[in-house]
């Protein structure tokens, strides 16, 4: 994994509450991983990791699509997390 520069708000923007993210991780153990690394790159940058996507403000789903059930659970997923998240 290649190095990157993470910002949750860019400067202009007024200090205010940290975003709350909220994260699904579907696939192989890399994804788990991957998905900690991501969270913590979060953390580090300042948002809120929750554990609910009721309370999340965003939702990262991370997803493995190497074989046909796999693409269809994170499509599902995706559909669900965008449903709950709309209304």
């Amino acid at each position: 994994m290649s190095s990157t520069s993470l910002s949750v708000a860019s400067p202009e923007e007024p200090k205010s509450a940290p975003t709350k993210i909220g994260f699904v991780s579907l696939g192989c153990p890399k994804n788990l991983v991957d998905s900690e690394v991501m969270m913590g790159m979060l953390a580090h940058a300042g948002a809120e990791l929750v554990s609910s996507a009721e309370e999340a403000e965003v939702i990262v789903v991370n997803t493995c699509s190497f074989i046909e059930s796999a693409q269809q659970e994170s499509v599902n997923t995706i559909l669900e997390m965008a449903r709950l998240k709309s209304g």
